[in-house]
């Protein structure tokens, strides 16, 4: 490549340093990119040149170009004056009622009144970026590149917008170090909506979690005290968890309505693009949603206009249900393999938690519990790299069409995934299924405490695992990619000049990973609100760990953003789309699954025998003196339970009648007299259990929909001061539109010129570019 880049052949284009611009993207050309390659990267930096944007190069540390992109401020003006971009006016034009000073379309002959106009430089960051998209993207005869942003990724090797030196260490200092309040307003400007929103909503179920953690620690304390599981507070924090969620969820609902009106994004109908991997035959029709109608299905309407039809790329719904066809067995298989691999699990938990000396008691159910968190995160990272094949499979043309599947997918198995061991000792375990022909164990005494200790085990786990992976991987990915880099450089001949021994911030940047997408950190938060909600009456502390949690994951999650990977593309968004119907799922679930445990797994409804008894030499401590069990489901034939190292029998045939039904005391090698001190609760028989959990249950959702009902999902003030700033925002566009001149349009050759490698620079970097060592 060093030819190609001979310095004799280039001609100064800026006589600046790079630290005397602030640049807004860097492009990479790979050091063994091929003739071709190179020259499809010049075409593209010569149209770049040619309406306006300003171009430097650099040599990176192991033989890449960086190519540095920036804009002069009449150049984005011009910009935002064609685009009509809204802008945030000045605080002189503040609403009364909100304090907001609201937002409008951006127009040159009144850039006086935008917010702006008192900056050093007019324009944030992330506007800046935007702009230069556009200008990239516009046609021609728009006076724009015409160039595909997300097919020029293909052509350089990266592209990345970079970060604002002095915004990002002013986020640093409010947001990862400073106190509880998210400076959210800020992470809007610098990141976009879609970013901000996510820590909008993990900002506000973390404040919800404070709460509820509150109620949980006192349940779970009284559990403890009275060393009883099946205490009767259990049924009623599950009570006020259950109205927990729907309050949170249309708590929620009216936030993010508030920041999209403070936002401006509350009408977001982002026109999205067509996904550069969408494939698809070329017709002629219109787009209705996501339905595609040709131009022979519309010859025959009357009011059907021919200008209204366009040429476009369309795959045939026929042909991707077909697909899908192809994506269900393959999703079912995955399933079948975790329920398979799961159930193996349990099998060796149940036998390693086995009571001394055959086995390890209470620290094989947690051991187990780990086997179980580890093979959960591994079966995630492995699934989610198979429904992200299956996906691209599928063909879906826009982005959301995209996530939309693809959350579809990954929720249906990391629900099963995440939550059928849990399901399984709630629910199964208690009838001594046989798993692959072997015993998996019994509970011990109550199901209830061994779901308690899964339920740890998981959520310890997985915030461990969740936060190694946000923090520390993308660390260990950019070391890496480093060293490749340089194995690289010394493979292919190419060295780094002697003036770029040192590492640039640009290309320090461009070595980071890329952020993704939210899709991920949100999945995470699902995944922990199933385990917080859908067993809370096995385990209530579990919403203080995950308060605890989240509390750091705000911090890990900014600091990632912000040193850790490349500055995101923005994205804009009203809601946070399907996940809210993901939470609402798992929020009625959360109040099936919570009855049946209070009615089928626990002994509260179904009653218990409560025994004190004088036990042998050797069985001391709180838990041999006090014990319980479920005397109905107890077999009329000998059964077992385990009390500290002993192993009891139940004897049905010397048990006494309490409220009409068998209590029966346990046996240890014949010696019923150990036993003096019976006490029992009231026993409700099976059907009446039944009746019970189905009333609770209908009863629960049927408040649950009344209060949806009555709270609205917008607060009355923002309706309020929404129709306030439209009528604002309508003068004030009738306003720009008598004002607006029309701009002088740059006079654009007919074609490209072929000599791309002409009139550029190679920049000497400064002091202030160096990465800080």
């Amino acid at each position: 490549m060093g030819e190609h880049l001979d310095m004799s052949r280039v001609v100064p284009l800026l006589n600046l340093k790079p630290g005397d611009l602030a640049w807004d993207f860097v492009f990479v050309i790979p050091a063994d990119a091929n003739e071709q390659r190179i020259d499809e990267c010049y075409r593209a930096i010569n149209r770049m040149k040619q309406v306006g944007l300003q171009i430097g190069q650099m040599h990176g540390s192991h033989g890449d170009t960086l190519v540095l992109v920036t804009s002069t401020l009449e150049r984005l003006q011009e910009e935002a004056d064609r685009r009509g971009i809204e802008m945030k006016l000045k605080d002189e034009y503040k609403d009364k009622l909100t304090g907001s000073a609201g937002y409008s379309d951006f127009c040159l002959a009144r850039k006086h009144m935008f917010a702006g106009n008192d900056l050093p430089r007019f324009f944030t960051s992330l506007e800046r970026q935007r702009l230069i998209v556009d200008i990239l993207e516009a046609p021609k005869s728009e006076n724009g590149c015409e160039l595909d942003y997300d097919k020029l990724k293909i052509t350089f090797s990266m592209i990345t917008p970079l970060h604002d030196d002095d915004a990002r260490e002013n986020l640093m200092k409010k947001w990862v170090k400073g106190g509880w309040t998210q400076p959210l307003n800020e992470v809007r400007d610098y990141f976009g909506e879609k970013i901000a929103m996510y820590f909008s909503f993990l900002g506000h179920y973390t404040l919800w979690l404070f709460f509820l953690s509150i109620f949980g620690l006192i349940a779970q304390i009284i559990q403890v005290v009275h060393h009883d599981a099946d205490h009767p507070i259990v049924p009623f924090y599950c009570l006020f968890l259950t109205l927990w969620t729907t309050f949170f969820l249309e708590s929620w609902k009216r936030q993010q309505s508030v920041n999209a009106f403070l936002w401006d994004v509350q009408d977001f109908e982002e026109e999205e693009k067509v996904r550069p991997e969408y494939v698809g035959f070329t017709s002629r029709g219109i787009w209705v949603g996501d339905h595609f109608i040709n131009e022979n299905e519309l010859s025959d309407d009357p009011n059907f206009d021919p200008e209204e039809l366009v040429e476009t790329k369309y795959f045939p719904s026929s042909k991707r249900w077909l697909r899908y066809l192809i994506s269900m067995p393959v999703i079912g298989v995955f399933i079948v393999c975790t329920v398979a691999g799961t159930t193996g699990i349990l099998v060796f938990r149940g036998l390693i938690a086995m009571p001394y000396p055959d086995g390890m008691g209470r620290t094989g159910q947690v051991l187990g519990g780990m086997v179980n968190a580890m093979f959960i995160t591994f079966m995630n990272i492995v699934y989610k790299k198979v429904a992200t094949v299956l996906n691209n499979f599928e063909n879906h043309r826009t982005d959301t069409a995209y996530e939309d599947a693809l959350i579809g997918k990954v929720f249906l198995f990391q629900f099963v995934n995440s939550y059928i061991s849990l399901f399984y000792i709630a629910f199964v375990k208690q009838f001594q299924v046989k798993l692959f022909g072997m015993e998996s164990g019994t509970c011990r005494n109550s199901c209830l405490d061994e779901m308690a200790t899964q339920l740890l085990s998981l959520v310890v786990i997985m915030q461990i695992v969740g936060n190694f992976k946000e923090l520390l991987i993308p660390y260990m990915i950019a070391k890496v990619k480093v060293i490749l880099a340089r194995r690289k450089a010394k493979k292919t001949g190419n060295t780094a000049p002697a003036e770029a021994v040192k590492i640039t911030k640009y290309e320090d940047q461009a070595q980071m990973p890329a952020y993704l997408s939210t899709f991920d950190d949100y999945n995470e938060m699902a995944i922990q609100f199933g385990y917080v909600t859908m067993f809370a009456a096995a385990f209530p502390v579990a919403s203080f760990a995950s308060l605890i949690n989240n509390v750091i994951e705000i911090r890990s999650d900014a600091f990632k953003l912000l040193k850790q990977t490349q500055r995101p593309r923005y994205v804009g968004c009203e809601d946070i789309g399907s996940w809210q119907k993901v939470f609402e799922v798992i929020s009625t679930i959360s109040v099936i699954a919570n009855v049946c445990i209070i009615g089928f797994t626990s002994l509260v409804l179904s009653g218990k025998c409560e025994w004190k008894a004088d036990f042998p030499h050797g069985c001391d401590g709180t838990e041999c003196e006090f014990f319980q069990y479920d005397a109905f489901r107890a077999s009329p034939h000998a059964s077992t339970i385990h009390i500290g190292t002993h192993e009891f029998s139940i004897d049905c045939t010397v048990g006494e009648h309490v409220n009409s039904r068998m209590c029966c005391p346990v046996v240890l090698d014949g010696q019923t007299n150990i036993v003096h001190e019976v006490t029992s609760t009231l026993f409700l028989t099976p059907f009446q259990v039944l009746i019970v959990v189905v009333l609770c249950e209908h009863a629960i959702l049927l408040i649950r929909a009344l209060l949806e009902e009555m709270i609205n999902d917008v607060p009355g003030w923002v309706k309020k001061a929404q129709a306030r700033l439209d009528i604002k925002k309508e003068h004030l566009a009738a306003v720009a539109q008598g004002l607006k001149t029309e701009r002088s349009s740059r006079a654009l050759p007919e074609k490209w010129t072929d000599d791309e490698r002409k009139d550029t620079v190679f920049l000497e970097p400064s002091e202030s570019d160096m990465v800080p060592s």
